[in-house]
């Protein structure tokens, strides 16, 4: 294994594994963790579980920093695998009933080191692998109290050091690792002898959780302080829909539980697995000898405990595809949200299929013929499930043998030159996934000492401020120049454009976007900034290498919006707009503009929108915000009061369209059902790639009963469509490009327009005399409202279609982007004076900005002054505001004199999500800024380390002074009747959480098979899994019509897990195992009689 693991090609080749920074300096980033706040990451944020990498992942790659990167990443790989091999194999040789060869133990062990979930994760994020290969160690810790009387304090000791180890770079992970172990006590608790040996098996479960507790605490503190002060940042991730999609009983059992192969290339091997008929085919075959060896194990030894832990995990693990999925998926989504990646409790499945490998070779032994026939089975089952490994296809994508060069100088530049300042790496990516490799995170991240800034997949800040970061990405791509005066007034003074991303092409027509970031680069080239170019890797500017924190004294704004429109909105009024806050219409706000808009996002697209494809859909009906989104949340929440799109004239629907944020390839805004109706021709609907024919369709509703209606349609190309009126129907053949009208005779008051080919959209349908059309409404204006700012950013929709209400009379100036011209109300006006009256007002551009300005209104600029912590601050006559140019955190504070003694100063959030603190007139001081959980933070991972150092020493003692028990099968601890009755319910709730009322029947099927046929449990379960592996393999993912999807597939495995579960005795008697017939197998009920 460890020969396979270093062979792996490229040679010397690196792949980005958990965290890029273990590779590059483990050091640093081990240090950086003890902190629980960092100011250099994007915009001062807490670290997401950094603690958890201290030990043993980042001890390891500290220790072996001095060796070749790849060296030290591949020793990392054979320690994960060679301890869950020998963990595997140790429990296998104890649960086994005296093997004759240890063949199948090996094979076991081999098959569970090398199972499809450790191919998907070892080289990937070997974080969510270490913690399952010490599962079986845990196990085997308490078989010496579950299977004989031996020492408690002994196997106490063995079951706490492997929960020890497993760290906590994922808390969930090490959580589901422990789940095994835990069934495997209650299952024995049950089976115990009387109540002297329950209260036994309870006592060292309550003292196993408190030794748990103990060597856990140090990663459990620092946890529940990210908890109290991070951001809801789980929200934004991937939602249950997404974790569970692939959830169904196949790919369960298969070992294939994993998303992230399933949407995703870079896991190489993964990919494999999930998609190859061949290792479809194979795995279920394995399953089906897993099954077929555990049914052998329950029937010989009266022993079901294994099917417990088998149990539970289907249940876990399958619900979300059952009758109570919806629930289940909201209970994910909601109060479970910690665990919503149910692919890392695959350990429950995985160990009882392994460890029924390692029974299978018993079933074979009483002839030499039949125990090789097995035994080569068994050996060609292993062997071709490892391919990825042995066949050298483990890196993922991306792979790489060392950062450029250009980094490193880069890094070098900006850790000289923009120590007092923060820097922009644009443009924003949800990965850094380069032409030269895939680090995951920013190859700048573990070379810079000073602060940077990117709009990555998951910023650990505040909603407001990733909405403020999105419109800011805009703002650069669109106007470099004007973005270049925004930035450092958000405390960035450095921007790097980077030109090594990986990005996909342009369509044809459009610009390609390394063209794009060119074009940006020259812009700021041409301005009156430092420039530095760096090869063909990113060019550097210095904007203002002393942007950073301000006070601010003087009027402050109030705006009624969203954080993604205070970038535009000073690059449109040419002011800081220090200290702007964020307000909802109803507020007083003096600015109301039409942000946040009812839109819905999808949060694992790319932040960024290329080639008019982006996360966010057009804006939405009031109540459709939630169309094509899976989390609970459609959106980044807002201070900010949502417009709305409303119809007029009738309403307007659509089977899909492109602009659902769903849409294959990202949403594109521009292509909204609202195009079709917005009479501009250079704008369009089309529906959402993929849609079926019978969802390719437009439908207008109007006000009115006529006999006869002309509709007028302009389809983008040539196309042939079904119109449809009540009970008339028509087809047409229409050219693109051109406008065609038809007459339709009928009743009632729906047309609809069925599209023939996919790729066609429609840029204009009308009804002659019943105008309808849908526009973006604002929220009524209040009477303090002095101006108005409209922009077509974020979302990109291609026009400026508003409808917004006065309460009172206004003299307003038009201000717009290039004095591009603007309709209000039939009147058009470029750049001059318009008067409005109170009521609602229709404003139309092709601009993408508008602002409307009431006569004698100015924004406000307040006075700033530029300072850094440590500095001493003067009193004054007035109030002021610090701003911090960090990310909003209720745990952040600031004080005017000594931490220890003065008063902290009241925080408030400005600017958009971010941090500012008030300072009251008079006051004076030194400035100093905090982190309130810093002190339980770190005093937790003092305080656990200590403890949890101790519960070590004391475990390793023990098993140094008490004798060595080596765990082995022993017989049943009980001969009480009606020992197992449990069996049965959990069966049933098996078949009912999965198949539902189909389930339950599927479980009455089998006990009259196995009842009144002579087809014994592992003949059913070999046959059934057969059927369901040639059918899955027949239509994998991601072909059209997925097999896992399909009924059949479930119902075949309830069918052999029903044969399992009936094989195990309903109750137990004091007569002897039941022997083996001729054909190795356990006798059937009725013929043992």
């Amino acid at each position: 294994m460890g020969c396979f693991l270093f062979a792996q090609t490229p040679l010397r080749n690196l792949s980005a594994d958990t965290k890029y920074d273990l590779s590059v300096n483990p050091g640093g980033f081990l240090a950086g963790a003890m902190h629980p706040w960092s100011d250099l990451f994007p915009l001062g944020q807490l670290q997401n579980q950094a603690y958890g990498y201290l030990f043993p992942q980042g001890l390891f790659f500290l220790l072996t920093h001095p060796l070749p990167p790849d060296i030290a990443q591949r020793l990392w790989w054979l320690l994960v695998c060679a301890v869950g091999w020998s963990g595997m194999f140790k429990l296998a040789l104890a649960l086994s009933p005296r093997p004759r060869t240890y063949l199948f133990p090996v094979l076991a062990a081999t098959a569970f080191a090398l199972s499809p979930r450790t191919l998907s994760t070892l080289s990937t994020i070997s974080s969510e692998t270490w913690p399952v290969m010490l599962a079986p160690w845990v196990i085997l810790g308490t078989l010496s109290i579950t299977e004989a009387q031996r020492s408690m304090a002994r196997a106490l000791a063995a079951s706490v050091i492997p929960v020890a180890l497993m760290g906590a770079v994922n808390a969930t992970a090490t959580l589901a690792a422990c789940t095994p172990a835990a069934c495997w006590l209650l299952a024995s608790w049950w089976r115990a002898r009387g109540l002297r040996g329950r209260r036994r098996i309870a006592v060292f479960a309550a003292a196993w959780l408190l030794g748990c507790a103990l060597v856990s605490l140090w990663w459990i503190i620092p946890l529940l302080v990210l908890g109290h002060y991070a951001p809801p940042f789980i929200e934004f991730i991937e939602s249950a829909y997404v974790t569970t999609r692939w959830l169904n009983l196949p790919e369960i059992l298969r070992g294939t539980t994993s998303w992230a192969p399933f949407v995703d290339i870079e896991r190489s091997a993964g990919n494999l697995l999930v998609s190859e008929p061949i290792f479809i085919i194979l795995s279920l075959l394995f399953v089906a000898v897993g099954l077929a060896g555990l049914a052998y194990r329950v029937r010989m030894s009266r022993d079901p405990r294994l099917l417990l832990m088998l149990g539970v995990g289907l249940i876990i693990l399958g619900a979300a595809h059952g009758p109570f999925g919806e629930y289940y998926q909201s209970l994910l989504d909601g109060p479970l949200a910690f665990a919503r990646n149910l692919h890392k409790f695959d350990p429950l499945v995985r160990i009882p299929l392994c460890l029924g490998l390692s029974f299978f070779g018993a079933t074979a032994t009483s002839r030499s013929q039949r125990r090789s026939s097995a035994s080569a089975l068994a050996i060609v089952l292993v062997a071709s499930l490892s391919a990825p490994l042995w066949s050298l296809r483990l890196l993922p994508e991306g792979n790489y043998s060392q950062v450029p060069a250009e980094w490193q100088a880069t890094a070098e530049y900006l850790n000289t030159h923009a120590q007092d300042t923060r820097t922009l790496i644009w443009p924003p990516t949800n990965f850094a996934r380069q032409s030269w490799g895939w680090t995951r995170d920013e190859p700048l991240q573990p070379l810079l000492e000073v602060p940077w800034v990117v709009r990555d997949a998951v910023p650990l800040v505040p909603p407001e401020t990733i909405r403020q970061l999105d419109g800011l990405m805009v703002l650069v791509e669109e106007n470099p120049k004007a973005a270049a005066k925004v930035l450092p007034n958000m405390g960035i003074g450095a921007v790097v454009i980077r030109h090594d991303l990986v990005l996909p092409p342009a369509p044809e027509g459009q610009e390609d976007a390394k063209e794009i970031s060119r074009k940006v680069a020259t812009a700021l080239a041409a301005l009156p900034v430092e420039h530095q170019r760096f090869g063909q890797i990113a060019d550097v500017f210095l904007l203002d290498p002393q942007a950073d924190m301000q006070l601010v004294e003087g009027e402050t704004l109030r705006v009624a919006g969203g954080g993604e429109v205070l970038p535009w909105l000073a690059a449109a009024t040419g002011t800081p707009l220090s200290g702007t806050q964020l307000v909802a219409a109803s507020d007083n706000p003096t600015v109301l503009t039409d942000t946040p808009q009812n839109t819905g996002r999808n949060y694992g697209q790319n932040p960024r929108t290329l080639y008019g494809r982006g996360p966010l859909s057009a804006p939405q009906l009031a109540g459709e915000e939630h169309q094509g989104v899976h989390n609970r949340l459609p959106d980044y929440p807002s201070a900010g009061t949502r417009s709305v799109l409303i119809n007029k004239g009738g309403s307007v629907r659509a089977g899909s369209a492109a602009s659902q944020p769903d849409s294959f390839g990202g949403a594109q805004a521009a292509h909204s059902v609202a195009a079709a109706v917005d009479g501009q021709p250079d704008t369009a609907w089309f529906p959402a790639p993929g849609t079926p024919p019978e969802k390719r369709w437009i439908e207008l509703e109007w006000e009115g009963d006529d006999d006869l209606v002309e509709l007028s349609i302009r389809p983008t190309a040539d196309t042939q469509v079904r119109i449809s009126r009540g009970e008339e129907t028509l087809q047409r053949d229409l050219k693109g490009e051109e406008t065609t009208t038809v007459r339709m005779a009928g009743s009632g008051t729906r047309v609809r327009v069925e599209l023939s080919e996919a790729g066609v959209g429609i840029s204009t349908i009308a009804i002659q005399n019943h105008p309808i059309t849908q526009i973006l409404q604002l929220p009524e204006a209040p009477p303090s409202v002095r101006a108005f700012f409209f922009q077509d950013a974020l979302p990109q929709v291609g026009t400026l279609r508003r409808e917004f209400t006065l309460q009172r009379p206004m003299r307003l100036q038009v201000h717009s982007e290039e004095c591009a011209p603007i309709t209000i109300d039939q009147e058009t006006t470029s750049c001059g004076e318009i008067k409005l009256q109170p009521g609602t007002h229709e404003l139309h551009a092709q601009a993408s900005w508008v602002l409307l300005q009431e006569e004698g209104f100015h924004f406000p600029t307040a006075h700033t002054q530029h300072i850094t912590p440590g500095e001493h601050i003067a009193a004054s006559n007035t109030d002021r505001i610090l701003l911090t140019k960090r990310a909003f955190n209720p745990g952040s504070y600031a004080t005017l004199g000594d931490p220890l003694s003065a008063n902290p100063l009241t925080a408030i959030s400005v600017d958009g999500g971010f941090q500012g603190f008030l300072l009251p007139a008079g006051h004076s001081g030194t400035l100093e800024l905090g982190f309130s959980g810093q002190r339980p933070y770190q005093m937790g991972l003092a305080l656990g380390a200590v403890l949890g150092l101790l519960t070590l020493i004391a475990c390793l003692f023990i098993l140094i002074r008490t004798p060595r028990y080596t765990p082995r099968y022993a017989p049943p601890l009980s001969t009480h009747q009606g020992l197992d009755l449990w069996v049965s319910p959990l069966l049933v709730l098996i078949l009912g959480v999965i198949g539902g009322w189909p389930g339950l029947l599927i479980g009455l099927l089998t006990l009259g098979i196995l009842r009144f046929t002579l087809i014994n449990p592992p003949q059913l379960i070999a046959s059934t899994t057969t059927i369901a592996a040639l059918w899955l393999s027949h239509s994998p993912w991601p072909q059209a019509h997925y097999a896992g999807d399909e009924p059949i597939t479930t119902w075949l495995l309830l069918l052999a897990l029903s044969a399992l579960f009936l094989s195990a005795p309903q109750k137990s008697t004091d007569s002897a195992p039941p022997q083996l017939t001729r054909r190795g197998i356990p006798p059937h009920p009725h013929t043992a009689a």
